[in-house]
């Protein structure tokens, strides 16, 4: 029999305003429920390469083609669940307040207050002195190609995909939502390692079960398996452990939540000092770098990514809107 497992929980849908900006890879930019998913399951991923490096059980096996690299076990299948469409081209509602056909299947980027989303192709990442960032629509259809693991990890290991996508909504349009998170991959080529995946959509509750959508809130939660502490409470409005709900008697005194990329750079080079990556990184290398270099390094994820928004663009779909550089350029020395 099939056995399953909960690997995270997370919610929120809120992004941290501009002028909380971080350099230094400390505060969550998009607190979003699906993109903190996300980070914890990198978290896992992480875990579970210490656990492989350290040759105890994992999810893992090692190429057999004699390669150095590592890949998921095809037996473990990822999920998951989300009780609303994600924001952007995938929620009808959003559609419906554009009912500009043109509108229809364009990249869009949310406000940092939570406030709706917007066709790229009118907005920049800092325009008007708010913080855009890509739809949970968007972020999920890139991720239906470059996977869920990230350019750090892909020093490591092959891409990791989902499976499927389980959606909590009555009378869901199945048909809607696999045009806005794979359809609109159509015509793209991806070279191995990676590939074009086909998403499963699933209605996930019964049809006489009725869900509502929510207000943007200034909380999100976090928790994975393997967790030392309990749920993380975060103040999606700094992208920083909320001190209030959360004090520090319940947790350590620092105010970086596990998921910011700092802790998760911390964890990387941990992996680092006991497994060289098929990749060739070092620790030394790793701790003379920054961020954004080691992402840089993962040659064959950023060509694809490069070809993935030259994709959209040519599509007619909108920009890729990202940050400046300068956010990713922390340092990995001392962490």
């Amino acid at each position: 029999p099939r056995e399953h497992q909960v690997i995270c929980i997370s919610s929120g849908n809120k992004c941290i305003a501009l002028d909380r900006l971080s350099v230094g890879g400390d505060a969550i930019y998009d607190c979003h429920a699906e993109v903190l998913a996300r980070r914890c399951f990198q978290r896992y991923l992480l875990q579970q390469l210490v656990k492989f490096a350290r040759g105890t059980p994992s999810i893992y096996e090692s190429e057999p083609n004699g390669r150095s690299y590592v890949r998921v076990q095809q037996r473990y299948k990822f999920h998951m669940y989300i009780n609303k469409e994600p924001c952007g081209d995938a929620d009808l509602g959003q559609s419906i307040a554009h009912p500009n056909s043109a509108h229809g299947g364009k990249l869009r980027a949310k406000l940092d207050a939570g406030e709706g989303v917007h066709p790229t192709e009118f907005v920049n990442a800092t325009q008007g002195g708010r913080l855009r960032t890509m739809s949970c629509s968007d972020k999920i259809l890139r991720w239906n190609v470059l996977g869920l693991q990230g350019a750090m990890l892909t020093h490591y290991i092959r891409p990791v995909y989902l499976e499927s996508l389980h959606l909590g909504i009555l009378n869901l349009n199945v048909f809607h939502i696999q045009r806005a998170l794979v359809g609109r991959l159509d015509g793209f080529q991806a070279a191995p390692p990676f590939c074009t995946k086909s998403l499963s959509i699933q209605e996930a509750i019964p049809s006489n079960v009725l869900s509502g959508g929510s207000p943007s809130v200034d909380i999100s939660m976090n928790w994975c398996t393997g967790d030392t502490d309990d749920v993380e409470i975060v103040n999606a409005n700094t992208g920083k452990i909320h001190e209030t709900l959360w004090p520090t008697s319940s947790r350590s005194s620092q105010t970086v939540s596990r998921l910011s990329k700092k802790e998760l750079c911390r964890s990387f080079l941990n992996l680092l000092s006991l497994r060289v990556p098929a990749s060739g990184l070092t620790h030394r290398a790793a701790t003379a770098a920054t961020y954004d270099d080691i992402k840089r390094q993962s040659v064959q994820y950023q060509t694809t990514s490069r070809s993935l928004t030259d994709f959209f663009a040519a599509r007619g779909m909108g920009v890729w809107i990202k940050k400046d550089k300068v956010v990713d350029r922390f340092p990995l020395n001392g962490l």
